[in-house]
């Protein structure tokens, strides 16, 4: 037996001995299946042609780890564009900026006129509002840049990759998935039930899930309609090596 089977075992009849000890022995027990958790279909807003795709099904992969990335050239280009127009901009605002204080300060001892002085913060707001708009250009750039590379949003699986290298993505169209991951840390068990079963059932209550010779603590997170009654399903952390669809028993209150 190996020493992951064996904690994993030890980690069980832990989690039994809560469940009994919470007082809840007395729980029925319904057939179960095991789903993802936190599944999601990750894209990008920006267009672009991939570069890179570093993950394949089935991989585990840690929070902010690279999964796609597409050529960055264009995009670090837009960003060195922007960045020349605020530095280009900046030093005729910061002088129309001067100007503007020096004629309010004239006017203060009643040497400019109102016209004047009006015609001077005029030219100010306007050299100010293309510099703003220049900034917020930078800003939006320095996001695209950021939106080329698809990283990871939490510890996840790899469950599908729908893009290889040299392929465009063209997100104008269709932001449509480029991969899609699930939670690595937790997993998911849905049960079927009847209306009055259901009744009996509140989020948050407890829960135990057992799979494969493990039993894991849990919690009820959904109870949902069906067609043909309810849907309870309750989360649980832990469960390595598991998968969407096994078989698995959900003990519930």
């Amino acid at each position: 037996m190996s020493k992951r089977t064996t904690i994993r075992r030890a980690q069980s009849l832990v989690a039994g001995a809560l469940w009994l000890a919470a007082g809840v022995a007395g729980a029925a027990d319904y057939p179960a299946q095991l789903t993802w958790a936190g599944k999601v279909a990750l894209s990008t807003p920006v267009s672009g042609k991939v570069a890179t795709v570093a993950v394949a099904p089935g991989q585990r992969v840690e929070t902010g780890e690279r999964l796609v990335a597409l050529d960055a050239r264009p995009f670090d280009a837009r960003v060195e564009r922007a960045r020349a127009r605020v530095e280009g901009i900046e030093p005729e605002r910061d002088e129309a900026k001067r100007a503007f204080e020096r004629s309010q300060e004239l006017f203060d001892r009643t040497v400019l006129s109102e016209v004047e002085l009006r015609q001077d913060e005029i030219a100010f707001l306007a050299v100010d509002a293309d510099y703003r708009q220049a900034r917020a250009g930078l800003a939006l750039a320095k996001l695209d840049r950021e939106y080329a590379e698809i990283n990871a949003p939490f510890p996840a699986r790899v469950l599908a990759v729908h893009v290889a290298p040299g392929e465009a993505v063209i997100a104008e169209q269709s932001a449509r998935p480029l991969v899609e991951v699930a939670r690595a840390d937790r997993m998911r068990a849905r049960v079927r039930v009847t209306a009055e079963q259901a009744a009996g059932v509140v989020l948050g209550d407890a829960a135990r899930v057992s799979v494969g010779g493990e039993a894991f603590d849990a919690e009820v997170v959904a109870v949902a309609p069906t067609e043909d009654g309810y849907a309870v399903e309750v989360a649980f952390t832990g469960g390595e090596g598991l998968v969407a669809g096994q078989e698995a028993e959900v003990s519930l209150p």
